[in-house]
């Protein structure tokens, strides 16, 4: 279990990790909603460096 921010907590434990790929499901929200809500997939495909990240969106 991490604690703290999903995000932050997800790219650290990566990045000590030693992982040869993240994969991360989204909600594939967009604009007014990503913004208010904030995305833990955009975050950290932005601040993980060295290791891939495979988002997807599961079907409904």
């Amino acid at each position: 279990m991490l604690e703290g921010r999903a995000g932050e907590a997800l790219v650290n434990y990566a990045q000590q990790g030693g992982f040869d790929l993240v994969v991360l499901g989204t909600h594939g929200r967009s604009g007014l909603a990503r913004t208010l809500l904030g995305s833990v997939a955009e975050y950290v495909v932005r601040h993980l460096h060295g290791v891939p990240v495979l988002l997807f969106h599961p079907e409904e």
